[in-house]
C-alpha cells in the first residue's frame, strides 16, 4: 500500500478513507499535531510556488523549449523574443529574491525536522506500548502455566468421576507437552474398554469458553439417536465424518499422528484381563444435557466429533474424538531402555535436549496433580515405536500412564499446596536432566558407584543426590551455561525459594534456560 502511494503522489489511493484511518490509528495522540505541520508545509510550498512562478504558463513553455535553441543566431533571436524577455525577467526576479527563497526553504526544512522528531517520538511510544503489552501478555501466560497443575488435577477428577462402571481396570496414557500457553487441553489414550471389546480410545479433553460451550452442546448427538450395540474387536471404525467437521475439528484432525497408540510397553500389557465387567447400555452413558455419566460406554456413535463433557466443580471438560485405526497395535519403549542403550540408533544431543525440556515442563505442569508422582521412574516415560521390528521411536512425544481412581480426603491433603515438598521432586528432575544431558544413567557413574546403595528409599535418594551434585560439575563443559543453570537449580538452587513461588522460579531458572539450549542446537549453534 505504501509503495502504491509513493508511486502516484496525489493519486486515487490518497483519497482512500481506510488509509487515513490506519494512519490516524498509527499516530494516535500525535495525529492532530502532524496535520498541523502538514498544513503549514503546504502553505510554505504554495508560497514557494508563487515565488518561483512554477505554475505560470510561460515558464512551462520556456522549460519545454529550452533545448531547441542550439546555434548562436537562434539563441540571440530567442533572447529578443517575447518568451526570451520573459525568461530574463524571471531570472532577474530569482536573483533579487534570494533572501525570500532561503527563508521559505528554511521554514520548509524546519517543519520537516519537526515531522521527523514527531515520528521518532511516536515510534518510541509505540515500542514502549508494544513492550508493555507483550510483558503483560507474557506475565499472564506465565501465571496460567504455573497454575496449570490445578486444571490438570481438575480434569483428572472429572474423568475419574465419570468411570461409573464396575470394570475397575481403566487407565490412560497422557501425552506430555512443552506448553507455551496455559490452555487446559489434554491428549489422552484411554484403555480397558472390555465391555465393548475396544482396546483403546483416543480423545482430546479440553476446557472451553461459554461461546464454544453453547455450540458444542448443540452439536452433541441426542440420546435417542445413539445406537445400542457392542462393536466387534475386529471391526474397522470409520472416521470420515469427523474429518469434515468445522471449528475444533480442524485442530483435532491436524493433531499429532500417533495419538492412537495402544497401551503396550515392557511394563504395561494390552492383554485382556479375565475380569467379566458389568455392561452398561449407551442410553445411560450420557444425560440429556450432554454430560457424560459413564465414559466406559459413551463413545457411540463412532463418527461423533464431540462425545459430551465431564465436570468437576464449576469446570466442564469436553471430550473430542481423535480418529485412529484400532486394528494397528504399536509397541512402546521406556526412557530407561533408551538411556541404557537397548534402543538403536542412539539419540542425538538435540533430541535429548528437546526431551529434557518436555520432561521439565511436565514437572512444572503436573506436579501436585494425580497425573505425575513426585519421583517417577525412567520406566514410567513411554515412547511409541512404528512396529515391533522398527527402530523409529518418537522421542519428542513421551507419554505417562495413570489409572483412574477418585481421590479421597487423605489423597487430597497429601497433594495440597501446604503439604507438598517440591525439593525432593526437583532433585529427582535434576538427576533426569543429568542423564539426558550425557545420555547415560546415574547408576553407571563412578560418583554413584563409590557410594553405598542405601538401605531404604530415603537413603538411596540421598546418595543419588550426592552423586548427582558431583556429576553436575561436568555439565557446563558438556552442554553449556544454560543447561548447567537448570540442573544446578534443581539440585539445590531451589532451596532458598519460598514454597508458594517455586513454580515461577522454576519457569525462569529451568524451563527458559532449557528452551535456549534446545533452540541453540536447532539453529545450528553447535554442529552435533
Amino acid at each position: 500500500m505504501i509503495a502504491e502511494l509513493l508511486i502516484a503522489p496525489g493519486g486515487d489511493r490518497w483519497q482512500d478513507s481506510s488509509i487515513a484511518e490506519l494512519f490516524e490509528k498509527r499516530l494516535e495522540g500525535s495525529y492532530e499535531l502532524y496535520m498541523q505541520y502538514i498544513q503549514s508545509m503546504r502553505r510554505v510550498l504554495d508560497d514557494i510556488n508563487r515565488e518561483l512562478l512554477i505554475d505560470s504558463e510561460w515558464a512551462e513553455k520556456l522549460l519545454a523549449n529550452s533545448q531547441l535553441t542550439s546555434s548562436k543566431r537562434m539563441k540571440l533571436k530567442a533572447f529578443f523574443s517575447k518568451e526570451g524577455l520573459s525568461h530574463q525577467v524571471y531570472k532577474f526576479k530569482l536573483c533579487n529574491n534570494e533572501a525570500m527563497r532561503k527563508r521559505l526553504f528554511g521554514e520548509l526544512q524546519n517543519y520537516n525536522d519537526k515531522l521527523e522528531r514527531l515520528f521518532k517520538a511516536s515510534d518510541e511510544d509505540l515500542r514502549i506500548a508494544t513492550n508493555r503489552k507483550s510483558k503483560q501478555q507474557s506475565k499472564a501466560i506465565d501465571t496460567a502455566i504455573c497454575s496449570f497443575w490445578k486444571k490438570a488435577k481438575s480434569a483428572y477428577q472429572a474423568l475419574a468421576s465419570a468411570w461409573t462402571c464396575q470394570c475397575q481396570q481403566h487407565g490412560a496414557k497422557l501425552l506430555l507437552q512443552y506448553r507455551i500457553a496455559g490452555k487446559a487441553e489434554f491428549d489422552i489414550t484411554l484403555k480397558g474398554f472390555i465391555a465393548s471389546n475396544w482396546l483403546v480410545q483416543n480423545i482430546r479433553v479440553s476446557e472451553v469458553d461459554e461461546t464454544e460451550k453453547a455450540r458444542l452442546d448443540e452439536s452433541i448427538t441426542p440420546l435417542e439417536t445413539v445406537p445400542i450395540h457392542q462393536p466387534s474387536r475386529a471391526q474397522s471404525y470409520p472416521n470420515g465424518s469427523a474429518l469434515q467437521m468445522k471449528g475444533n475439528a480442524d485442530a483435532i484432525v491436524k493433531s499429532r499422528r500417533h495419538h492412537w497408540w495402544p497401551f503396550t510397553s515392557a511394563t504395561h500389557s494390552s492383554q485382556s484381563p479375565s475380569v467379566t465387567p458389568t455392561c452398561v447400555t449407551a442410553s445411560s452413558s450420557r444425560s440429556t444435557t450432554g454430560e457424560i455419566l459413564n465414559i466406559c460406554t459413551s463413545f457411540e456413535p463412532l463418527g461423533t466429533l464431540c462425545y459430551g463433557y465431564v465436570s468437576d466443580q464449576n469446570c466442564r471438560y469436553y471430550l473430542y474424538n481423535i480418529p485412529h485405526n484400532s486394528a494397528n497395535v504399536m509397541p512402546s519403549v521406556t526412557l530407561d531402555q533408551i538411556l541404557q542403550g537397548e534402543i538403536h540408533p542412539v539419540f542425538s544431543r538435540s533430541q535429548r535436549y528437546t526431551l529434557s525440556l518436555i520432561i521439565a515442563s511436565t514437572y512444572l505442569q503436573l506436579l501436585e496433580s494425580p497425573w505425575l508422582s513426585p519421583s517417577p521412574k525412567r520406566a514410567d516415560f513411554l515412547f511409541p515405536k512404528g512396529n515391533s521390528d522398527s527402530t523409529l521411536v518418537e522421542i519428542d512425544q513421551p507419554y505417562i500412564s495413570q489409572s483412574f481412581r477418585l481421590m479421597n480426603k487423605q489423597d487430597a491433603l497429601s497433594t495440597s499446596e501446604n503439604s507438598f515438598h517440591f525439593a525432593g521432586a526437583l532433585d529427582h528432575l535434576g538427576i533426569l536432566l543429568l542423564e539426558l544431558c550425557f545420555g547415560q544413567i546415574l547408576e553407571d557413574q563412578p560418583w554413584r558407584k563409590r557410594l553405598p546403595a542405601g538401605e531404604n528409599k530415603i537413603e538411596k535418594a540421598g546418595y543419588d543426590v550426592l552423586a548427582a551434585r558431583e556429576w553436575q560439575c561436568q555439565v557446563n563443559e558438556e552442554a553449556g551455561a544454560d543447561y548447567a543453570e537448570a540442573v544446578s537449580w534443581c539440585l539445590g538452587g531451589n532451596r532458598s525459594v519460598a514454597p508458594e513461588k517455586w513454580r515461577q522460579e522454576m519457569l525462569h531458572r529451568v524451563i527458559r534456560p532449557l528452551e535456549r539450549s534446545r533452540d541453540y542446537l536447532r539453529t545450528g549453534g553447535v554442529g552435533f
